[in-house]
Formats: structure tokens, sequence, C-alpha cells
């Protein structure tokens, strides 16, 4: 009967400290991403004449480039963090609005990029309120193969 209720202790300590565990585990609310309506092409089509349009390419390993698509070049390369994106990309905005134009994101995942720096390349897009897309023409390669 002594070690029946040993057992029971066990339990009863083991269930406390996993509670606990998940009471001080950072768990993250999930959201809806909202992209255009259609495909990379229409989103060009959608765009005015006083739009920039850069790209921002994730590559398979974690690093980051922004592009000039209007202008076929690259203007940074070799982004190692979100923090760094953002700055850059916050500066461009303001820097095209002073000269009275807007920045629009197109975002380029290479086949094997973690899904996880879309997303994070989209809140970047979100909280400095900038219009995006998802190149689909990649998107639509990695589901198919």
């Amino acid at each position: 009967m002594q070690r029946r209720g040993l057992i029971i202790r066990f339990i009863d300590i083991g269930l406390l400290i996993l509670f606990g565990f998940l009471m001080i585990s950072d768990l993250k609310g999930t959201s809806q991403i909202s992209f255009n309506e259609g495909d990379a092409q229409d989103f060009f089509s959608t765009l005015q004449d006083d739009s920039i349009l850069l790209g921002v390419n994730i590559e398979n390993d974690g690093r980051l480039s922004i592009n000039d698509i209007s202008e076929s070049r690259t203007l940074h390369q070799n982004i190692l963090s979100i923090e760094e994106l953002e700055f850059l990309i916050g500066t461009m905005k303001n820097q095209y609005a002073e000269e009275g134009k807007e920045l629009s994101i197109l975002i380029e995942p290479a086949p094997d990029a973690q899904i996880q720096y879309v997303v994070h390349v989209l809140d970047v897009c979100d909280r400095l309120g900038l219009s995006k897309n998802l190149n689909t023409e990649v998107v639509r390669n990695r589901t198919e193969s």
C-alpha cells in the first residue's frame, strides 16, 4: 500500500512540473496571412506608376537579399538577420516616400527555403505597412515536386 501511494505522488509531481513548463513556455498565437489577390503577374499590373517594386530573395541557407526588380539589380546581399532586413527596407521606404513613391515587396523564396523566413519577411512588411505578395511560381514548383 505504501508503494502505491508513492507512485501517485511521483505522478502528481510530474504533472505539476509539466504544467509549470507549459505556463512559462513561449506559446505563440496563430494568425492568418493575407496576400494581395492573384498571381505575381497580377501584382505587377496593379502597381501604380509611382510604385517601386523590390524583391526579397530568401536563399535555402536563410540568407536574404533585396533586389530592385524593375532595374534588375541587387541592392543588398547576404543579409543575415530579420532586424537588419527591417532596417534596410524601412530606410528605403523613407527614402522613396520623400520622392513621393510607394514601396511594394515581392517575396521570392528559394525552392528549399524554410517557411519561417517567409513568415518573418511578411511580418516585416506588415510592421512597415507595405503591400506584399509571394512569388507563386516558386511556390507552385515547390508543391508540385
